[in-house]
Parts: C-alpha cells; sequence; structure tokens
C-alpha cells in the first residue's frame, strides 16, 4: 500500500515539497498545497483507503 501526503486545510493530495537551502539544513520539509496555497511543515500521511474516509469529512 502507498501512502499518501494532504492538505490539513483543504484536504487535497495535491502537495508539493518546498527545497530550499534553510529547509535542508535545518532538517524539516516545508510543504505548500496547490489547490488551497496553504504552506506548513505538518501535512497529514495515511494511506490511501484511510485518506477515503477523511476526505469524506472535508465535504
Amino acid at each position: 500500500m502507498k501512502k499518501i501526503r494532504f492538505c490539513p486545510k483543504c484536504g487535497s493530495k495535491d502537495v508539493d515539497t518546498i527545497y530550499s537551502v534553510l529547509s535542508y539544513m535545518v532538517g524539516f520539509e516545508r510543504m505548500v498545497c496547490n489547490k488551497c496555497g496553504y504552506q506548513g511543515m505538518f501535512f497529514p500521511e495515511c494511506y490511501e483507503e484511510e485518506y477515503r474516509k477523511i476526505k469524506a469529512k472535508f465535504k
């Protein structure tokens, strides 16, 4: 099973990692949601079937 990350604000799976020198040096990944623009270090990760249940709560 494949794990996916999703946006904690809107529930979208369309997220990318923001790579920067600072995040590399500190060891934290910053991520951005391409749907709503939310940025942060905490984007939940779960399996696809769990995501379907969680996504239903965002609607």
